[in-house]
């Protein structure tokens, strides 16, 4: 079955720092097939072969508002709701797109990162060893910001 993706982009900014380059709406969002911190494959055209909506958080270890909003509940609510254990309509990844950061940053082990975001974060945390899902997204790491893109399936 031949279906079409329709792409919404949120940015959450600091600083009023500009941010360029992102996937317009509308686009067709590329596939990606990737492990997570837990070595579980997640691709995204399965989840939308499946009718879910999938957020996706763009998002750095080192990043302050990024946290701030990570600990404020509202992602983990959508999750609560909306993911496998709620009404199983939804996906959620927490992606770490700084190819830079590792496993120690994920725990909140380095000076640089914020806290221990796999203590924080309640759905698959996936940390980029490439800027390749981030550069096809058009994620351009500028000082602080996240991005989040839902991916919602159109069946035609």
């Amino acid at each position: 079955m031949k279906h079409c993706l329709t792409l919404f982009t949120f940015l959450f900014l600091s600083f009023q720092i500009p941010v360029f380059g992102q996937l317009p709406n509308g686009a067709i969002a590329p596939d990606w097939t990737l492990p997570d911190i837990d070595g579980n494959i997640h691709t995204l055209y399965d989840y939308l072969d499946q009718g879910k909506m999938v957020m996706v958080e763009f998002s750095a270890t080192w990043c302050g508002p990024c946290w701030n909003y990570m600990q404020s509940g509202a992602l983990e609510e959508f999750w609560d709701e909306h993911g496998p254990s709620g009404a199983d309509d939804a996906m959620a990844f927490y992606i770490e797109a700084d190819p830079a950061t590792g496993m120690a940053d994920l725990l909140g082990q380095t000076p640089e990162s914020q806290g221990n975001w796999v203590e924080a974060v309640p759905f698959p945390i996936i940390d980029l060893e490439t800027a390749d899902v981030r550069s096809q997204y058009q994620v351009f790491i500028i000082l602080h910001y996240m991005q989040y893109v839902v991916i919602t399936p159109f069946m035609n």
